[in-house]
């Protein structure tokens, strides 16, 4: 059900919001952009339906670390929330050097 409300607020997103591989949303996995254990919410704006692989590898790293493992650009990702209106860690907007 989850998963349901999270593609029906994104609306038809085709591809994985971080690597940009395409998935079935039947296997997307719903993210913690800020991770629970970090700090993060349970609130819909924390959450975001990413493909399995990028799921596991993220795992419970901060977005802006595991970026920079993955060599995904910080800045496009900072794009993608922010047009779902979904809520920047502040350590992401720190490492990207922007206000809140």
């Amino acid at each position: 059900m989850e998963k349901k409300r999270i593609r029906q607020a994104i609306g038809e997103w085709p591809d994985c919001p971080y690597c940009g591989v395409p998935f079935y949303y039947a296997s997307g996995q719903v993210d913690h952009i800020q991770a629970l254990s970090d700090g993060g919410s349970k609130n819909e704006n924390n959450k975001i339906l990413i493909c399995a692989d990028c799921n596991r590898s993220k795992n419970g790293l901060r977005l802006a670390y595991w970026l920079k493992l993955k060599h995904i650009n910080p800045e496009s990702i900072y794009f993608i929330l922010k047009e779902q209106g979904k809520k920047i860690p502040n350590h992401m907007l720190e490492y990207l050097g922007y206000d809140n």
